[in-house]
Parts: C-alpha cells; structure tokens; sequence
C-alpha cells in the first residue's frame, strides 16, 4: 500500500503498473510494455498555464535557427512541411503553435477526453478521479521513471512516426518546451492520497 502526500507544486514519488500496448493481431496481440515503475513527478501544476508558458518561448524563436537545428539532427524537410509543424490546423497535422494556442485557451479539442475525470477531494490540481471507473489519475511534469520490475514479455512495440510528427517532437526537444514532459498516470487501488482511499478500492 502506498500513502502519497501530495500539495500544489511539489513532487510526489509513487509506484505503479504501466497498460502496455498490444502486438499486432497478426503478431499475436500479446501485451508488451507492463512495466511496473517508480515515478517522480511534479503535480499541482496547470496545463493550461505551461501551455502559456512554452507558447510564447515558441513564438519568440527564431526560426531560421531552429529549422538549422532540425536539419543538424539529420531530419530532412521542405519550408512548407517546417511550416505546418509549427503552425499547421487540420485535425491530424496540427502545429506545434496551434495545439499550445488552442490548449493555453482552453479550446484544444484533442483534450475532450478529460472531461471524463473529476477532482479529487484532496484538492490538489492534476489529481483526478475517472467518473466511469473511480481510478485515481495523476497528471504533471515528469521528473522521472525508472523500471523496478520489467514486464517478462519485453518492450511495447515502437511505431515508426510520420516526418510531421517528427518534426514537432524535435521542436519540442529543440526549444525544450515543458509541455512534452507531461505524463499521466494511474495509481494503483491501494494508494491513498493525502490519507484518502481510492475510490475503485471501496
């Protein structure tokens, strides 16, 4: 059983079970990736406000600097694809400026599915209850992960990414932007956080 302490903008030390990712059907299906984790993590942070933060470190860039630094990474890209990693709309080649716009206002729809969690009573912004299931979620900035108990399938399967995705994630390393350090976990039905029990635990 763990007993998290958790405030606004402190770190929290837990342990838990990652889902893993399936093989292929025609692979076998078998689940890969069920690491069992220590996680440090800084909670009691705002996405929206990081958002905020990261969107103004990129729109003060500058760009002919940072595409030199995606091409000394060995990425090969045209202006236009450069351009539509940063500032692209359509639903699956959103820009990197246009998802931190959208999530700093609060209007990123690539977010809805955290309409399905309510906070949780100890108050603490990023902990959260799921309304279906009653599992209690954490949601900040990652300080670190390390395996204490590797999954005896072995590694999830790694999916290649498209040169747009790519891109963005260079970016984001690139600028060093805190958005692409937020995780969430979920925390296994014996933690209590602040004293109270998880809910799924009842």
């Amino acid at each position: 059983m763990q007993n998290i302490t958790a405030n606004n903008n402190t770190s929290i030390t837990f342990t838990t079970t990652k889902t893993g990712k399936a093989d292929l059907k025609k692979d076998g299906g078998t689940i890969r990736g069920r690491h069992t984790v220590q996680v440090d993590m800084l909670v009691g942070t705002d996405h929206k406000t990081i958002a905020g933060l990261d969107l103004v470190k990129v729109e003060s860039a500058d760009r002919a600097k940072l595409k030199t630094a995606l091409e000394s990474r060995g990425l090969v890209f045209t202006d236009l694809d450069f351009n539509l990693a940063l500032e692209g709309d359509l639903p699956r080649k959103k820009g990197v400026l246009t998802a931190l716009r959208q999530s700093a206002t609060g209007s990123n729809t690539d977010n809805k599915h955290l309409d399905a969690y309510s906070d949780h009573p100890c108050g603490v912004k990023g902990v959260s209850i799921h309304d279906g299931t009653g599992d209690v979620h954490v949601r900040g900035i990652i300080i670190g992960e390390k395996i204490i108990s590797a999954d005896p399938n072995g590694n999830a399967r790694k999916t290649k990414s498209g040169l747009h995705v790519q891109l963005k994630n260079a970016i984001s390393k690139e600028l060093d932007l805190t958005t692409r350090k937020w995780r969430q976990y979920k925390l296994p039905a014996d933690a209590t956080v602040n004293g109270i029990d998880n809910p799924s635990s009842l």
